[in-house]
């Protein structure tokens, strides 16, 4: 009898682990999307699941390049030749902000 509760706890376990992975949606779920720059709405950024993102300007010139995720926060993001790395500082439904070198950016997720 104490082995099957045994069991049963750690099928529970097994089971709320997988359901919070699940639920929990890391930054690389989040990002998903077009964003653009809170202060500019002339360009804005899509991130692609396929790890492929486009950079939007004036709703006419893309640019599509990669992105990655590393260390849970840091946002890697290679267009136009070059590679730019900063850190997600805060990420919601409908803002995210990133920082690097002491600069934070502020971007709007767009419909």
């Amino acid at each position: 009898m104490k082995k099957a509760k045994q069991m049963m706890i750690m099928l529970l376990l097994c089971c709320i682990t997988v359901s919070l992975t699940a639920c929990g949606g890391g930054l690389e779920k989040k990002i998903l999307g077009s964003w653009v720059p809170a202060d500019d709405d002339e360009g804005y950024f899509t991130f692609y699941s396929s790890g492929t993102v486009t950079a939007t300007v004036l709703n006419e010139e893309t640019e599509t390049g990669t992105w990655e995720i590393s260390d849970d926060d840091t946002l890697t993001i290679t267009l136009y030749g070059d590679t730019v790395t900063v850190k997600v500082t805060k990420i919601s439904s409908d803002s995210m902000t990133w920082a690097r070198d002491d600069v934070e950016m502020e971007l709007l997720k767009r419909d």
